[in-house]
């Protein structure tokens, strides 16, 4: 049976280009991840990864899989939005920043923050 937890092994073992790197964004092992993609390859019967090198790389048939977890964890993360979106919080949210602080780019994170909980945004600046 196919799981997310092997999608997201191959997703990310394939974007950041070893086992280690899947397992520490995951924060698993890497025999977690190697074990992962192996169940993967022997559910379907196909080598996704080329491991004769020291980077991982994928094979294509491994690059047409790797397409198709993109589409599959884009779905998932799409449902869990949509599904958890009727409980978020919603209403207004006020912050008042500094100069200092809105030249340091705290605006974007504020951006950000409200539009992922559904709040209006206002802003006022503090001047020193």
């Amino acid at each position: 049976m196919l799981t997310f937890k092997q999608i997201d092994a191959l997703y990310w073992t394939a974007s950041l280009g070893s086992f280690s790197s899947a397992a520490e964004k995951l924060h698993t092992t890497q025999s977690a991840i190697t074990k992962r993609i192996k169940e993967l390859e022997a559910y379907f019967q196909v080598e996704v990864f080329n491991r004769s090198s020291k980077k991982v790389v994928l094979t294509p048939k491994g690059e047409e899989v790797y397409q198709l977890a993109i589409d599959l964890i884009n779905k998932r993360d799409s449902m869990l939005y949509k599904l958890t979106a009727n409980n978020m919080l919603s209403g207004t949210l006020r912050l008042s920043l500094s100069n200092f602080l809105i030249q340091r780019g705290q605006i974007y994170f504020a951006k950000c923050v409200a539009e992922r909980v559904n709040f209006k945004l206002l802003l006022t600046r503090i001047f020193q």
